[in-house]
């Protein structure tokens, strides 16, 4: 597993958890031992709206965090620009 660069910034995933239930309706639940069908069908839908793997999804939600980059093509992916996500949080320690 890669591990993200020593001064990679990241971001937390919950503002795009927030996202999905506001624009979509997505409810994504924490997996119970990996068997909470729900849940899991939450997490492969969110994983497809963001344009990435189901896997990256859980990664993302085991670290809590997702790199800047990641989500930077995330929100572009989502049709939006990341400060409607992330809110002043994207801009910070950038110039």
């Amino acid at each position: 597993m890669a591990k993200y660069e020593r001064n990679a910034r990241t971001l937390d995933i919950g503002p795009l958890e927030n996202f999905l239930f506001r624009t979509v309706g997505v409810e994504i639940m924490e997996p119970v031992g990996g068997r909470n069908r729900r849940s899991n069908q939450g997490a492969i839908l969110a994983a497809e709206m963001c344009g990435v793997t189901p896997r990256s999804w859980y990664r993302w939600k085991a670290s809590g965090v997702l790199l800047l980059s990641k989500a930077d093509k995330v929100a572009v992916h989502l049709g939006v620009h990341p400060v409607e996500i992330w809110g002043s949080e994207f801009h910070k320690g950038t110039t």
